[in-house]
């Protein structure tokens, strides 16, 4: 159910320098230097960037292992040099390089790609292909332990039953199956897989097969969607009703409280809009509700629905409710030192603020979690969200194949880690109880405006 982190997006995927040291000179692309020249590697993704006279090419690694990026990597337009660090940047923002993204960050290397780079439509042994999938995820998954999975032994009962690329598709899915984990993810040609597990979905599921309906689970599910957000909506003043951001935003009051629905994390402007477009779109319809919460005193901020985006855009989003300077997220990678998320708004926000949440809140929504609850001024209540919160980092293999997989412990500000087991809310609010998909969740936003407004 949860819209997650593109795999292709992959700068979206790297640990932020936010707040860490002194912002780098960013020069053109175009202008690499032969001081630039050489093999550079990102320690915590396996990604390898040769720069030579004749441009960039980007592989994977793993041990012998090299394989051709077939475009999972943006093209970049920035660099910068530290030292034996290089910095990529895909966007051109030079008056604000980090802005709604986040840089490539790799060490200089004396390992040198083979003559000859493998490539996905290249065939190996079944077998091969198999232990360099498992040997993947053994090197960059980091919650086997949390998941309860002996991943050594699962992998050795699963490799007999490889024949064939189709009983390697099988095997593999039956590995991954018992991850739980909805930022893994297997495909090759046609056939597609996702690890992941909803209980809500479940339900739905169940839902959907007791209704009767003639149309697809799919389109039962969107039309709940749908209509939960409609019911949401309904609960406003009548004629406060507001949207911005390509919809990502809507917003209205309850009396004296604002209301503030952030639907997803991404797609700020319509169509194929550049990151520039993206941010301006949502910095003014964040103006914009301002304008609409001027006369109120407490704010509810809704991601109950909100499966996850850009975790750059949830910081930007973050900063603007902060109440002071501070360290709100970690990222901890293996091969690279830990890095540290700070909020840094222009001004305290002045509203008290209730953050809604439910199963349905997964991946970057889950990090702008982490970042409000770092907050004085910010009260979480709802449900637990999905415990999805690392980025996926996407990885070609020969034969066609391709995996998805978390490679992020990502902490709070207290120090705790919420995945797999998902971000338990302060305040625990029943919005989906067994046996109402429905009028629960609008009701319960109606109940918290009107214990706000009676303390206004």
């Amino acid at each position: 159910m949860a819209n997650r982190r593109s795999a292709l997006a992959f700068l979206a995927a790297t640990p932020f320098l936010t707040g860490t040291g002194q912002s780098p000179s960013w020069r053109s692309i175009g202008d690499l230097g032969s001081d630039v020249y050489g093999t550079w590697e990102n320690r915590a993704t396996g990604v390898v960037v040769n720069v030579s006279s004749r441009g960039i090419n980007i592989s994977h690694r793993l041990d012998e292992f090299w394989i051709q990026d077939p475009g999972l990597v943006p093209s970049f337009s920035l660099y910068a040099m530290q030292g034996e660090t290089l910095q990529l940047m895909q966007y051109d923002y030079r008056a604000a390089p980090i802005l709604m993204q986040a840089p490539v960050t790799l060490t200089r290397t004396q390992l040198a790609p083979p003559a000859t780079l493998l490539s996905q439509a290249d065939t190996l042994p079944s077998r091969t292909v198999f232990n360099l999938i498992c040997r993947s995820f053994d090197r960059y998954y980091p919650f086997f332990t949390e998941r309860r999975v002996d991943w050594s032994s699962v992998g050795r009962a699963a490799e007999t039953t490889v024949q064939d690329d189709v009983s390697l598709f099988d095997a593999l899915a039956g590995m991954l199956r018992l991850l739980g984990d909805g930022h893994v993810n297997l495909s090759r040609g046609e056939r597609t897989f996702n690890a992941g597990r909803s209980v809500l979905r479940d339900r739905l599921t169940q839902e959907w097969r007791a209704s009767g309906s003639l149309g697809t689970e799919g389109a039962f599910v969107s039309n709940w969607a749908q209509s939960i957000k409609a019911s949401a909506i309904s609960v406003l003043d009548q004629g406060t009703y507001r949207s911005g951001a390509n919809d990502a935003l809507e917003w209205g009051c309850i009396g004296k409280v604002g209301y503030l629905r952030i639907n997803r994390f991404s797609g700020f402007a319509a169509g194929a809009a550049p990151r520039h477009a993206q941010i301006a779109a949502l910095g003014q319809a964040l103006l914009e509700s301002e304008k609409s919460f001027t006369n109120t005193t407490h704010l509810i901020v809704d991601v109950v629905q909100n499966g996850g985006g850009n975790d750059a855009a949830a910081l930007f989003i973050a900063n603007h409710f902060a109440d002071r300077h501070r360290n709100a997220v970690t990222y901890q990678c293996k091969g690279v030192s830990d890095q540290a998320v700070y909020l840094d708004p222009i001004r305290p926000y002045p509203r008290l603020i209730t953050l809604l949440t439910s199963e349905i809140t997964a991946s970057a929504a889950e990090i702008f979690v982490l970042m409000m609850r770092a907050c004085s001024h910010v009260r979480h209540a709802g449900e637990a969200t999905r415990g999805i919160l690392s980025s996926m980092l996407p990885k070609p293999f020969p034969n066609g194949f391709m995996a998805t997989m978390a490679y992020q412990r990502v902490f709070g500000a207290e120090g705790k880690l919420f995945e797999p087991i998902g971000i338990p809310p302060t305040f625990d609010v029943q919005l989906f109880p067994h046996g109402d998909l429905v009028k629960a969740y609008p009701l319960s936003i109606r109940r918290l405006a009107e214990a706000a407004n009676s303390v206004s």
